[in-house]
């Protein structure tokens, strides 16, 4: 394994009482390759160390490389410690067993934080792995944290500190403590004061402008530990006053910050009322009126974008230039399944409205999910091609998005999914106690499961050779046909399963390579003779 500093991460010491341990505090962040972005929670974790002045180490655990010397060499260097490892993916526990182990053989005590899956196989997690001593169950782990700290450093009972579940060594049980409250002023949430190393000029600066979810989808595991640990009713959207979102956002324009992108679940509208929210109007204007020229960006359900349109708009006259829409499927059955609080109304709706005012947008769309049947692709396909218009204002071809954002996704499960338990129930799911991988689906339409299966070769065969193509604006352009092309292949192999014809992927590639060589001759002249 590789292991690799992050520099200057030693903060300057604050006087305040319980920042400083008699065991020295190591951050250890596992990543699949030095691109790999850190979370925003694990951001907000850190910033709120160093706003209160714990001194701590940080440390990348580099999970692609090969094992060799440096694991035996590395774990030495920790005797005794308090490790932290972020978790962002369960699956890494797999590949941590040994490592965790040697860090257990010099008596450190390792603490697990992280996403969903942490919170909701808390007490799987320290039955599988011996070598850790506690998990932090809530959801917004970084005060638990502190805590923890600040109980190990005066040998606190660790039954008393809420928000954990942990081991109880000497007696070899597992004991579970009662749920942290979740803080309600977010208001001292910032990373304007963060590394400089962590965040480049080039990337989107997170920023957060409310915690927690409301919503019940069922595709989607982030809610799963607020459920798990509060009561029915509970609120768990909370929002940052927006006194305190722009003071942040003109504090990092200071340092050369411009890029930001809002972290909210919900778009400023907790309860989706069908009045608009003045919270996104309130952040547009104050941003106007302080003269800030930010760039910005966010993640929406198409839903919550349609309920609060005077928001959307007050925001793009701030800075906004880019939306991600959750549109998630143009079937009205997998919004009722997933209960994603949206429609195919709802979709037509924001992709309309986004290309009248000239919004630029991306979309997240699941094509195929483990009850599609064949009408249901076809529903599916007439959804894609009627929305085809709304892309004509965007830099790239239609063509582009449909096979880079829409026709080769498939539902990806994780551990803590509410979706898991159906799936459970009808045989549809594989699941891996060992943590080995995520739990994997199965089709209950065997001839669903074929196109996939077709599609997905092609995707990694075909689509290659036909991109460059099919994202050239200027050339779709000059030939409209050529943008709706992908949705011919789906067409063409549903039809071939449909009618059991021959389905090879030579002759789909050559099929695909005699389409595009006769459209894109012909608009090549046209573009010549335009020239």
């Amino acid at each position: 394994m590789r292991f690799s500093k992050e520099i200057d991460i030693r903060h300057n010491q604050k006087k305040k009482r319980g920042a400083i341990f008699a065991k020295r505090l190591v951050i250890i962040y596992p990543v699949l390759s030095n691109k790999q972005k850190m979370d925003v929670e694990f951001l907000l974790l850190r910033s709120f160390l160093q706003s209160n002045g714990i001194m701590y180490e940080m440390l990348y655990y580099d999970l692609s490389a090969e094992e060799n010397s440096y694991l035996i060499e590395f774990t030495e260097q920790f005797k005794e410690d308090l490790i932290y490892l972020h978790i962002s993916d369960i699956t890494y526990f797999f590949k941590l067993g040994s490592f965790l182990k040697r860090l257990k053989k010099n008596n450190s005590f390792i603490i697990i934080g992280g996403f969903t899956a942490i919170t909701v196989k808390a007490n799987d997690i320290l039955n599988l792995f011996d070598s850790i001593d506690v998990v932090i169950r809530n959801p917004e782990s970084e005060k638990v944290l502190v805590r923890l700290l600040n109980g190990l450093h005066e040998n606190m009972d660790l039954s008393s500190l809420e928000g954990i579940t942990f081991r109880q060594h000497g007696m070899d049980k597992i004991l579970t403590t009662s749920s942290s409250p979740l803080s309600k002023n977010l208001d001292d949430i910032h990373l304007s004061e963060f590394p400089e190393q962590v965040l480049s000029d080039d990337d989107w600066y997170p920023l957060v402008i409310s915690r927690g979810c409301n919503r019940d989808c069922q595709y989607c595991g982030l809610q799963v530990p607020y459920r798990m640990n509060y009561p029915p009713g509970t609120n768990f959207w909370r929002g940052r006053s927006v006194k305190k979102i722009v003071d942040e956002i003109e504090r990092l324009i200071g340092r050369g910050k411009y890029k930001f992108a809002f972290y909210c679940e919900q778009f400023f509208n907790p309860e989706e009322a069908s009045s608009p929210n003045d919270n996104a109007r309130e952040i547009a204007n104050e941003i106007l009126k302080r003269k800030l020229k930010p760039r910005l960006s966010l993640i929406a359900k198409s839903s919550a974008l349609v309920r609060n349109i005077p928001g959307l708009l007050a925001l793009r006259d701030a800075g906004l230039e880019m939306v991600d829409i959750g549109i998630d499927s143009g079937l009205d059955r997998f919004h009722q399944m997933y209960e994603t609080g949206s429609s195919v109304r709802d979709n037509l709706e924001i992709l309309q409205r986004m290309h009248t005012h000239r919004l630029h947008f991306d979309i997240s769309f699941i094509f195929f999910d483990p009850y599609l049947t064949i009408p249901e692709i076809e529903e599916n396909l007439a959804f894609l091609e009627k929305i085809s218009e709304y892309f004509s204002h965007l830099p790239l071809p239609y063509s582009d998005y449909l096979i880079s954002r829409v026709l080769k996704n498939v539902l990806i499960l994780k551990h803590g999914m509410p979706i898991i338990q159906k799936l459970k129930q009808d045989n549809l799911v594989v699941e891996y106690p060992d943590f080995s991988s995520h739990p994997s689906l199965q089709f209950k339409n065997p001839q669903v499961e074929k196109i996939y299966s077709i599609y997905k070769a092609i995707d990694k065969s075909v689509i290659p050779f036909i991109r460059p193509y099919l994202k050239n604006k200027v050339l779709i352009d000059k030939n409209p046909p050529l943008n709706l092309f992908p949705l011919k292949i789906i067409k063409k192999i549903v039809n071939d399963v449909v009618d059991d014809n021959p389905t090879s992927i030579s002759k789909y590639i050559l099929e695909a390579a005699a389409y595009i060589k006769k459209n894109m001759h012909d608009v090549y002249l046209c573009t010549v003779g335009a020239d």
